[in-house]
């Protein structure tokens, strides 16, 4: 069994303290985290029927056989934590999945998913990482966990 994935050399990688790939590119570089808005802007001008969607995190494993298993699709967004808007929170997750649910991006989710046969998820964050909540959208169960928590179930996945 190798353990080599074919885009990546394992011996000259960046790893973080994590043991993960590190993230490329220089963060205090001009531009750097506009990039991707940079190409996300110039690609919603292509038209013609040309379609794309980015997908925030595609979860996987190495199988056995040393090739990726895919263990879950997840699409994440973000919240600020105000306190006067706490008491809020439950109806704003649920106004945020449905504006999800209406978009094309869950269409496409959702066979993107059923491709990989593996599951998908929206999750709603605070800024500060310290609250998840987690919609599976096979069946639209919401769970709240802190980073602890989400830390694990990414693991179990």
């Amino acid at each position: 069994m190798t353990r080599n994935l074919f885009w990546s050399d394992p011996e000259n990688r960046p790893i973080n303290e994590h043991g993960s790939k590190a993230r490329a590119g220089n963060p205090l570089s001009p531009g750097h985290d506009k990039d991707s808005k940079k190409y996300s802007d110039w690609r919603r001008t292509v038209g013609d029927g040309c379609y794309a969607n980015d997908v925030d995190w595609l979860e996987w494993r190495l199988g056995d056989d040393g090739r990726p298993k895919f263990v879950a699709l997840i699409e994440t967004t973000f919240y600020e934590d105000i306190p006067e808007w706490r008491p809020k929170l439950e109806s704003y997750c649920n106004a945020a999945l449905s504006r999800f649910l209406r978009d094309g991006q869950y269409s496409v989710t959702m066979a993107v998913s059923e491709a990989l046969k593996c599951p998908a998820y929206f999750v709603i964050m605070r800024y500060d990482m310290e609250v998840f909540f987690v919609c599976r959208l096979k069946d639209k169960k919401w769970r709240q966990w802190d980073e602890p928590q989400y830390r694990k179930w990414i693991n179990s996945l």
